[in-house]
């Protein structure tokens, strides 16, 4: 016999394009193949999630020290500028500028004897000392820029100068010996960026605080800046929102790309799985096939060999049986013989009929026809609790065929079929019919050699029994098997016997509790099946 494994995996992968094509094992392997390539791919998913929200935050984060960076540098330009005001200022002993309803004379410069001055021409002058000019100037910068200033001291001159909460902290850590402090606080109940610094008592600053008791070093108070955060934040937000539509497109082209290589090795990986599953069935198939090929040979034989000396045997008890008077007590026992010896030669011509060297007339037959004359001995045939339910269609094709084999045929299908059921009350129906087969579903027959496609007259017989499992399905026509104990296991393996004879093809469906339907497909006479 020509061997029908294919010398490459993936010669068999051509063979089995999808899953439809493949055997349930196969298909369990592939399912397992494919339910550990989701869990790794589902990890990588994973795995790319965090990297794309490691990112997003380490970007977030970079944003946030930069907008911080750039509003600290704000404040700080800020501070030095208020400081650059007080010094020249300081420097200068303060400077007069005319009096007006927004700057008045300051009434905590009164003890300075010239405080006010009035010039040739009539003109009220007031000394504006730094800390009044440095005010004015932040004043003026709020309501431009939005930055807030503060001059402030622990003891100061004018009430307005007094430290806010935040700011006294800040004085107090100044003599402590810290230089600057920067952090977010509340102002009017809305967060700002505060910054603050302290100032040292230098000469030019006793003309106007001497008399406090500062002495030149000491720390007199502080100049605090202030910027509101919202505004940063909402652009913070803005250009964020932007990024995570950047990262999040990121994230979604890999995840794409994620999804179509695991599509991609899935399908590589199953088809192989599939394939290599389908080898070793086709392998354990092709030893089936030559165990049950030598075990029909031997049987053949042996069945030929015996037949002769049961031949012998027979015609010996016979001529005996003639020479002895009619009322010999051996008569009894040779008929005895005779009819075990008949028997054994019934076995012997099932084991012919299932090695295919069975001996056939063949005529023109019409199935329906021939099982319908033969509808009372099929009846008698089961059990009593059994209803045999008969659908014969009138006016089939013709067939070429063995009558006798094919009724031998019907009566192990309708047996087994009774058999079963069992005890139980059920139904086996036999139905004919004709209908057109490609090659496709002949692939399903039990036999190696299938006929090719074409148009067949079919019979079926459906039990309504227990149905069977796969590991039974796989024996069912194996011969000497049987499930039953008081079973010889011939009947099946003749029938497929019968079927390979007549060209035909048989396809067996069986589910648990739903029962077994065997169907058995004969080529049209004429037919190019």
């Amino acid at each position: 016999m020509p061997s029908v494994i294919p010398d490459k995996i993936s010669d068999l992968e051509m063979k089995i394009p999808n899953k439809e094509k493949a055997t349930p094992q196969a298909i369990k392997v592939a399912g397992d193949v494919e339910a550990r390539i989701d869990k790794f791919f589902l990890l990588i998913a994973a795995f790319w999630t965090i990297v794309i929200l490691v990112a997003f935050e380490l970007n977030y984060r970079q944003a946030s020290d930069s907008a911080m960076a750039i509003a600290q540098a704000s404040l700080l330009e800020s501070y030095h500028k208020d400081l650059v005001y007080r010094r020249w200022a300081a420097i200068h002993g303060g400077v007069y500028v005319p009096v007006d309803s927004d700057t008045p004379p300051n009434p905590y410069l009164d003890k300075i004897t010239e405080r006010d001055i009035e010039t040739p021409s009539g003109k009220r002058l007031t000394l504006m000392n730094p800390a009044y000019m440095t005010r004015q100037v932040q004043e003026l910068a709020e309501k431009q820029y939005g930055h807030k200033g503060h001059i402030t001291s622990l003891k100061p001159l004018r009430p307005e100068n007094a430290p806010d909460e935040w700011e006294s902290k800040a004085l107090l850590a100044f003599e402590q010996g810290q230089k600057e402090i920067s952090s977010f606080g509340n102002i009017s109940d809305k967060t700002y960026l505060r910054f603050m610094r302290p100032f040292v008592v230098e000469q030019s600053c006793l003309k106007c605080h001497g008399f406090q008791g500062y002495k030149v070093g000491d720390i007199r108070g502080g100049i605090s800046v202030s910027t509101p955060w919202e505004p940063i934040r909402k652009t913070l937000f803005s250009q964020m929102r932007l990024a995570s539509f950047g990262y999040g497109g990121i994230w979604f082209l890999g995840i794409l790309g994620l999804l179509g290589g695991r599509r991609s090795i899935k399908k590589h990986l199953s088809e192989r799985k599939i394939a290599e599953a389908a080898l070793r069935e086709s392998e354990r198939k092709l030893l089936h096939a030559q165990k049950l090929e030598s075990l029909g040979m031997m049987a053949g034989g042996i069945a030929h060999d015996f037949n002769n000396q049961l031949a012998v045997v027979l015609g010996n008890l016979e001529l005996a049986l003639m020479d002895l008077p009619a009322d010999s007590v051996v008569g009894s026992s040779i008929k005895n013989a005779i009819q075990a010896a008949n028997r054994s030669a019934e076995l012997s011509r099932q084991m012919l009929t299932y090695s295919g060297s069975a001996f056939y007339v063949t005529t023109d037959l019409d199935l329906s026809a021939l099982l319908d004359k033969q509808a009372d001995m099929f009846r008698s045939a089961i059990s009593t609790n059994i209803t045999l339910n008969l659908q014969i269609n009138k006016g089939l094709p013709l067939i070429r065929g063995d009558a006798d084999q094919i009724q031998r045929l019907v009566m192990n299908l309708v047996v087994n079929a009774s058999e079963a059921i069992g005890d139980k009350h059920g139904e086996v129906t036999l139905v004919t019919g004709v209908m057109d087969c490609d090659a496709d579903y002949l692939s399903r027959s039990r036999l190696e050699n299938r006929p090719g496609p074409g148009r067949f007259v079919f019979l079926e017989v459906t039990d309504s029994g227990s149905g069977m499992d796969d590991q039974t399905l796989d024996r069912l026509f194996d011969p000497f098997f049987s499930t039953k104990f008081w079973g010889r296991g011939l009947g099946m393996a003749e029938v497929i016997g019968i079927v390979k004879g007549h060209h035909g093809a048989i396809i067996v469906e069986s589910e648990a509790v739903k029962g077994t339907t065997i169907r058995v497909l004969f080529p049209v006479l004429g037919s190019a099946g």
